[in-house]
């Protein structure tokens, strides 16, 4: 029976891993349905003792000479082989004595001999030829395993034939499955005719034999030696790689290759793609599970096909374009997955249309080179973080970040086109430029860098909309050729926009010379403007014209207006007076009633502007003046408070003090009257005289006292009470 596949075919090399490591098989045979004719069987001894063939690998039954013969004893003898399903050369000794009528009672009892011989296998051109094969090995009755079974190989046509001894030392009856390995080298290293042969000494039990294997260990490397197909051994020195490709081989991409008819490329080793190109068409996989590098501006296209660099997998894309060309091409980035794109790669989708998703990305992707999506649509996943240190271009049907997108390099741009969805994601913007018109949607957008609205050749506006809030920490710059919203930078915000710490800068452009009234609104946003800018540079206009900024409730104008001499603030010292409550306030206008502002007032303030009881005395006082330019002038001033409101007093009623007993004087608690005044009452004292009965003086004044008791002899006095403040002013009752 001729298969015509690889297991039958004896120049059609093919790969396989083998204990682990990879073999180049020269030759294979899995005994599907039944012993090849180009096996020899021989007459066996006694004639019509030949080896048969097992169905399923058992000894219940095997198929010789076109008969079926009954194991008897070797009926669960069982060849734990890989391809054992399909059947497996069975030469059972059980069967020959016994047919299952017992022993002695088959066509063949007591001793007999089956021998089966491989065709011919040519091994020109191998070295370290390797013969493997699985078996399952019972005897009976004494003796040693080798004595039973002899494995030979000959290369000279079965002239003469070496002798490799197996089941060395294995015991009476006892079961002996597994796989055997050979060095035979020595007999069919480079040689045209080799042969391999198996003879059983049987008395009784069986042996089985299957998956037969000569091989020879694979080539550590793969080089193209033409273009063409991937599955073509012509373009490859050492024949088509394996699929996978093992961990210790390299493949070597020189010349321009299709993956036509190739349905999965598994790349476990390293592939570098350094000449011509590699073409990922329609109908192939390309899976990257170690190491795949590009350099010399070789192209890697997916042209239809689809590429994964798995969790395991790293691309280190040195000097490569790297093309996603195809409507049906993906690639994925996988968790863990590392990309490396190089300073002189292009990482590009382009030249289809559609909205399906053409990049993944849920691992690392490093861009040092140029990244432009002008087609399909794009992801970073909730893992995957883009690092961009150099110019991405977003142009296609937009890019959903659910990640997290780094434009830390001082080299870093983003030119956005298209949208870019970071409702769940972050975008760290710490340096150089993000630029463009298309659409921005984000929780809050913060600019530590430079933001510029920019139109581009494909673009209708100049504007950037901002689905969200904006916090500029950075620079918002807009370049200015025109007044239409296509001849100036600007956002269009749906949230707030925080500008406090941000720098303005404006460019002109293209020769433009705004006139007199030209107004260009930079920013708009629906939530409020908080502003003004933290300081800006703006370019130079004609003598008669300048540049001012106008804040307004929900938008920011720059508008060019006529020019005019800075505001001057000129100070006129005052003086005021405390109310009745301590209180005293100087206007700004009479401050700096001096003062003038060309292009007229804005706003004037003075500094502080209010007093009381503790500011009595001369106060320096700013005064500012700030005309509707911005422009603002200072100049200080002395404003003097005064307080000129006496204390008010009531005096006690009168009273009539006792005389201390036997004395003709009495002591007594002087009453105390109530003061007040609009600041305090510092000073509150008391003197008195002596009077007749009707009243008038009859003596001088004591001197002022403070004190609480006195001590007076028997008689009429008059008290007076004074209260006075800080200010000196008095009072007297």
């Amino acid at each position: 029976m001729l298969m015509f596949s690889c297991r039958h075919a004896l120049f059609l090399i093919c790969f396989l891993s083998l204990n682990g490591s990879n073999a180049q098989i020269i030759f294979e045979e899995q005994f599907d349905g039944g012993i090849p004719a180009a096996w020899d069987i021989g007459p066996g001894n006694p004639v019509g003792a030949v080896w048969g063939w097992s169905d399923d690998g058992f000894g219940d039954n095997v198929f010789a000479n076109g008969m079926t013969f009954n194991s008897g004893f070797s009926a669960n003898d069982e060849i734990n082989s890989p391809s054992k399903a399909n059947g497996c050369a069975s030469y059972n000794g059980d069967a020959y004595d016994s047919n299952g009528m017992g022993a002695g009672n088959g066509p063949y009892p007591n001793t007999h001999t089956g021998k089966l011989t491989s065709p011919s296998v040519n091994c020109t051109g191998f070295s370290n030829v390797t013969l493997k094969f699985h078996q399952h090995f019972r005897f009976c009755c004494s003796g040693s395993g080798e004595d039973f079974t002899k494995l030979e190989v000959s290369n000279d046509g079965g002239s003469t034939w070496t002798d490799f001894p197996i089941n060395v030392g294995q015991l009476v009856n006892q079961g002996n499955t597994g796989e055997v390995e050979i060095d035979i080298s020595a007999l069919a290293d480079n040689q045209p005719d080799v042969r391999v042969r198996f003879t059983f000494l049987a008395d009784y039990y069986v042996w089985h034999i299957d998956d037969v294997i000569l091989s020879v260990p694979a080539p550590t490397s793969y080089t193209t030696v033409q273009g063409g197909n991937w599955s073509n051994p012509n373009s490859w020195d050492n024949g088509v790689p394996p699929e996978p490709i093992p961990a210790d081989v390299t493949v070597n991409v020189e010349h321009t290759l299709f993956t036509t008819s190739t349905a999965q490329i598994t790349n476990n080793g390293t592939v570098n793609v350094t000449a011509g190109q590699l073409r990922i068409v329609s109908g192939t996989n390309f899976t990257n599970n170690s190491l795949l590098h590009g350099d010399n501006n070789a192209p890697i296209r997916l042209a239809g096909g689809d590429m994964i660099n798995s969790s395991t997998g790293m691309m280190d894309l040195f000097h490569t374009l790297f093309a996603i060309q195809h409507a049906n091409s993906k690639f994925t980035n996988e968790v863990g997955g590392d990309v490396d794109l190089g300073s002189s790669s292009f990482f590009t989708i382009f030249s289809f249309t559609t909205t399906a998703v053409a990049f993944s990305n849920a691992g690392t992707f490093d861009a040092f080179g140029d990244v432009s999506m002008s087609a399909g649509s794009a992801e970073n996943l909730a893992t995957g973080v883009m690092n961009i240190h150099d110019s991405w271009g977003l142009g296609n049907e937009g890019f959903t970040n659910d990640g997290t997108i780094n434009t830390s390099s001082a080299t870093a741009v983003v030119d956005l086109l298209s949208t870019l969805n970071s409702t769940n994601g972050t975008i760290n913007h710490d340096n150089n430029f993000f630029r463009g018109s298309g659409t921005l949607i984000i929780p809050t957008f913060v600019n530590n860098a430079v933001l510029i609205p920019l139109k581009y050749f494909m673009s209708p506006d100049a504007v950037l909309d901002i689905t969200g809030n904006y916090s500029g920490m950075g620079e918002f710059r807009t370049i200015i050729s025109g007044t239409t919203t296509s001849d100036f930078g600007s956002i269009n915000v749906t949230g707030t926009a925080n500008i406090t710490q941000e720098i303005l800068r404006v460019f002109l452009t293209g020769g433009f010379n705004p006139s007199i009234g030209d107004a260009f609104t930079i920013i708009t946003a629906a939530g409020g403007v908080t502003g003004p800018f933290a300081s800006t540079s703006l370019p130079n206009l004609p003598p008669d014209r300048e540049w001012q900024v106008n804040y307004n409730p929900t938008t920011v104008v720059l508008e060019v207006v006529a020019s005019c001499a800075p505001p001057m603030a000129v100070c006129s010292n005052q003086t005021v007076q405390l109310d009745a409550n301590g209180n005293a306030s100087v206007a700004a206008s009479a401050v700096g009633v001096g003062s003038t502002a060309e292009c007229g007032f804005a706003s004037e303030m003075v500094t502080p502007n209010s007093f009381t009881c503790s500011n009595i005395g001369p106060n320096t006082v700013t005064y500012t003046i700030t005309d509707t330019n911005g422009a603002s002038s200072q100049c200080t001033a002395t404003v003097t408070v005064e307080d000129n409101i006496d204390p008010t007093i009531s005096c006690p009623m009168d009273i009539v003090v006792p005389n201390d007993p036997e004395t003709c004087e009495g002591t007594f608690t002087v009453p105390t009257p109530t003061a007040d005044d609009n600041c305090e009452v510092t000073v509150l004292r008391y003197r008195w005289r002596p009077v007749d009965a009707m009243g008038n003086n009859a003596g001088p004044w004591s001197s002022w006292s403070t004190a609480a008791m006195q001590t007076l002899d028997v008689g009429n006095y008059k008290f007076q009470w004074q209260a006075k403040d800080a200010a000196n002013n008095q009072n007297k009752c």
